[in-house]
């Protein structure tokens, strides 16, 4: 009875996910919403020049072996001009929204190919990157689209998913903070490839490191596996000459990226019909679209 009651008052105040675990009939825990509700507001985005020095010595510090440039300044790998883009800093205003707490997994892209509105995804059969509980990679920009708008959804914009990973904090480098831990976030190596260092090799499944999440809550904003949005990149950015529409802006590093790619101001965008191994999603919501008491439960960064 007494558990039949704090349920119901929880419920009443609009808490979801209540479960009773099974081992224990004394203990009650709240799940998580999959769901992550963020208010309306303006955030900053982009890098100061000390972020920027800071991205060079990560560079730097990743690769001990670089070889000597003429022009390290304008022309070596980890030349401050890599990462110019990312500046100036300024305010960006976002509706209320929702996103996705965790990256799209294998299992769920599957319901969808179950459903006939997705196509299989075109990754690796390699549980080390294709197990239900991996991040889903292997999709183009217009599937991860459509696989969105089949679970009620969106991609996020450009500016909804650097204030979901900075979490209003303008101060923070990563999801957690200013300075870089490998142990935090699965990541490669320099100049691209898979590192163990931080656990796995390859992909890791979606929620491996709770400790590195965003202020929101929103995990594995840096690495496991880069993410669409569905912003195409400024045309600054791609070049004179160049159809911005063509790109959209991929955001958060990989598995198979060093630690300075996964800062949430790096910029970074990929042809729309891209496939690559380390590259998958989340979804992004309006309040309008979906019902259901979790859509009342707007966040507010700590």
């Amino acid at each position: 009875m007494t558990r039949l009651l704090v349920g119901l008052a929880l419920g009443c105040l609009g808490v979801t996910g209540l479960f009773a675990q099974a081992d224990d009939a004394r203990r009650l825990s709240v799940r998580r919403p999959p769901i992550v509700w963020i208010e309306s507001g303006s955030s900053v985005m982009g890098a100061t020049e000390r972020d920027l020095e800071y991205a060079v010595w990560l560079c730097r510090q990743s690769r001990p072996l670089e070889l000597p440039s003429v022009r390290p300044e304008t022309d070596g790998a980890c030349s401050p001009l890599r990462f110019a883009r990312e500046i100036p800093r300024r305010r960006a205003w976002t509706d209320a929204y929702g996103i996705d707490r965790f990256e799209v997994t294998h299992a769920r892209w599957r319901r969808c190919v179950a459903a006939g509105r997705c196509p299989p995804a075109r990754g690796r059969d390699d549980d080390r990157v294709s197990a239900p509980s991996m991040p889903v990679t292997g999709v183009t920009w217009a599937e991860a689209r459509d696989f969105c708008a089949f679970e009620g959804g969106r991609l996020p914009s450009d500016e909804e998913w650097e204030r979901a990973a900075r979490g209003g904090h303008r101060r923070h480098r990563f999801p957690w903070g200013r300075l870089f831990n490998a142990s935090l976030a699965n990541h490669g190596r320099s100049p691209r490839g898979p590192d163990d260092q931080d656990g796995w090799a390859y992909a890791a499944p979606v929620g491996s490191f709770p400790d590195g999440a965003s202020p929101y809550g929103v995990q594995d904003m840096a690495g496991n596996v880069f993410e669409w949005t569905d912003s195409p990149p400024r045309e600054e950015d791609v070049g004179p000459g160049a159809d911005p529409d063509v790109y959209r802006m991929v955001r958060g590093g990989s598995w198979a990226l060093p630690a300075e790619v996964l800062r949430v101001s790096h910029r970074a965008w990929q042809p729309i019909g891209e496939e690559r191994s380390d590259l998958g999603l989340r979804c992004a919501y309006d309040r309008r679209a979906l019902a259901g008491p979790d859509a009342s439960a707007i966040l507010r960064a700590p």
